[in-house]
């Protein structure tokens, strides 16, 4: 089956370790929710938390960045997912 870019998403998630994010790329490839998912080695976040703005490197050894490749008819199955299997509070 050929994918247009009409069809084609790209979703972004976050997990706590390389456990969870090697967890939740099997999940939804094994799935067929994704054609294929890139755990993104580090990252520099900016973000608000409890009133102040706060930047955070995150390297191999914390927060671990997905990059999802699926279609627009899968993101909300691949949102079941991460709820399954991310010990963060909040589903990005």
């Amino acid at each position: 089956m050929t994918v247009t870019s009409q069809q084609a998403r790209i979703v972004l998630s976050t997990a706590d370790s390389d456990e969870e994010a090697n967890h939740i790329a099997y999940a939804l490839v094994d799935k067929r929710l994704a054609a294929c998912i890139s755990l993104i080695p580090n990252v520099k976040s900016i973000y608000r938390w409890q009133g102040s703005s706060k930047a955070l490197r995150r390297f191999c050894s914390s927060s671990k960045p997905l990059w999802i490749n699926s279609t627009n008819s899968k993101p909300p199955c691949i949102a079941f997912i991460l709820t399954q299997f991310r010990s963060f509070l909040f589903l990005e």
